[in-house]
């Protein structure tokens, strides 16, 4: 009997420790079954993540690739062919490549099969070339070029692609240690006719003009400005001056060399494509060298470099000026059309009051909202000097009245210089009263003699116009 009970008991916590061994399995089945489930679903949120960053990449990269025509605007290229980025025509791309990187652009052509293809390796200090290929949907090589670090833009004509298609454009870097800046654009026939036309708002101060490291930042000179500076060895210097607006410009380069014992210094002149002009040489003379430049095209925009050649010294001192040819300033002087107001521009007490009598503004805040426009196109050409010439209403005496409008339209010159930075010696000022007003009035005196107070305020105003025009020569001429 003992032995049966023995034997139950034993039966019963063998059974037991099979139902707790099977039941732990059962439970780290369970738990390796749950940790498996939630393993699978922190990947599928990581890929979901990671496949909603990339959407969101490619959202802000298609965004920032709409670029508009004309615009100047930084744009990344893709890594091959087939994800080549497009890019517009006639639009100046910028963009950056370090050490054995490439990057692709495609464009499309129009009707049109001439086009070309500008590049420029903007940093002085990097001696690596940026090397550049053009191809065709299939691969297949059209053309080709390099830029080095000398500043200048490098042109590839493509005469002879086909209208409507899609080409590529490969920018690469072929050494392990290159960091260059660049700029790419393909040129229309359209863009290269109006490429780099004059504007006057790019003039600075002759202190203000300082040489930049490529044909692309380069700063327009004044004419007749003497300009200094000092170009070290494998240095390039790079300005830039406008043409005037009559044809043909005939234009004289003159450039001294001020450092004894130096090599010669090289003056460069090239077009906005980085073709060559002309060039001349200044040596440790001192003396003045002059580059004469007859064929360029009118309102442009051209470009100078200026280096040293086999330099024997580290630094070399240097003066050059741009001037136009005596024959070209002449034809220029007579030739050259009003830019600033094609019609005189009235300002009335309607729109600017004065106090009774006084050349004091009633409200001075919004003399300079009215004035406002006007400042910022005088400014846009400071070479033209501006008449402003004050008027009164049919009230009180010539004299007085002439004394008057002579101080309402000082007024308005200072609020222009003092509030706009309009320069001074831009403006001239005169007081017409009436009785030499010889601008349409208004009819301020009626039938019976009266004043006409409403007719009378249109009167009371200044009147803006270019000083060269006849109007205005006509006028300082009858105070004369």
């Amino acid at each position: 009997m003992k032995r049966y009970l023995s034997f139950i008991l034993v039966l019963g916590l063998s059974l037991m420790l099979a139902s707790c061994s099977n039941s732990k399995e059962t439970n780290i089945e369970t738990a390796e079954s749950e940790n498996q489930d939630q393993q699978a679903i922190t990947e599928a949120y990581i890929a979901e993540t990671e496949a909603k960053e990339i959407e969101d990449t490619e959202a802000v990269d298609n965004e920032e690739s709409a670029v508009e025509i004309g615009e100047s605007q930084h744009l990344w290229g893709g890594e091959t062919q087939d994800e080549a980025v497009p890019m517009p025509v006639d639009t100046k791309i910028y963009g950056h490549l370090t050490g054995w990187q490439k990057t692709w652009y495609s464009f499309s052509t129009s009707d049109e099969s001439e086009i070309s293809i500008s590049i420029l390796h903007k940093n002085e200090d990097d001696k690596n070339s940026l090397i550049m290929r053009i191809n065709d949907e299939n691969g297949e090589k059209v053309g080709s070029s390099s830029a080095k670090s000398d500043g200048r833009i490098i042109t590839t004509n493509l005469d002879e692609l086909t209208p409507n298609t899609t080409y590529y454009i490969l920018l690469e870097v072929q050494t392990s240690d290159a960091d260059i800046d660049y700029m790419v654009k393909v040129n229309t026939s359209q863009s290269v006719d109006g490429a780099y036309l004059a504007k006057d708002e790019d003039i600075l101060l002759d202190s203000d003009i300082f040489p930049s490291a490529n044909q692309d930042d380069a700063q327009i000179v004044p004419k007749g400005a003497n300009i200094s500076s000092t170009v070290g060895v494998h240095d390039y210097h790079w300005y830039a001056f406008q043409t005037e607006d009559i044809d043909p410009t005939k234009y004289e380069l003159s450039i001294s060399n001020h450092t004894p014992k130096s090599s010669f210094l090289e003056l460069t002149v090239y077009d906005e494509l980085g073709s060559e002009i002309d060039s001349v040489l200044a040596n440790d003379d001192g003396e003045i060298q002059t580059l004469k430049l007859s064929q360029l095209k009118p309102s442009r925009v051209y470009f100078i470099e200026i280096s040293a050649r086999h330099v024997y010294e580290d630094e070399i001192d240097y003066t050059f000026q741009v001037n136009l040819h005596e024959k070209a300033r002449v034809a220029a002087k007579v030739e050259r059309p009003a830019q600033v107001f094609e019609e005189p521009f009235e300002i009335n007490d309607t729109q600017v009051m004065f106090i009774e009598n006084e050349a004091i503004f009633a409200d001075e805040a919004k003399a300079r909202e009215v004035l406002e426009p006007s400042a910022a196109i005088i400014s846009e050409y400071p070479e033209n000097k501006i008449l402003i010439a004050g008027t009164t209403a049919t009230h009180g005496t010539q004299e007085d009245c002439v004394v008057l409008s002579k101080a309402r339209a000082d007024a308005v010159k200072d609020v222009l210089v003092n509030a706009f930075g309009v320069v001074d010696n831009q403006i001239v000022t005169i007081g017409l009263g009436y009785e030499k007003d010889p601008f349409e009035r208004s009819p301020d005196i009626d039938s019976q003699g009266n004043f006409v107070e409403s007719e009378g305020r249109k009167n009371r105003r200044v009147m803006v116009l270019d000083f060269d025009s006849d109007m205005a020569q006509e006028i300082v001429n009858n105070e004369n």
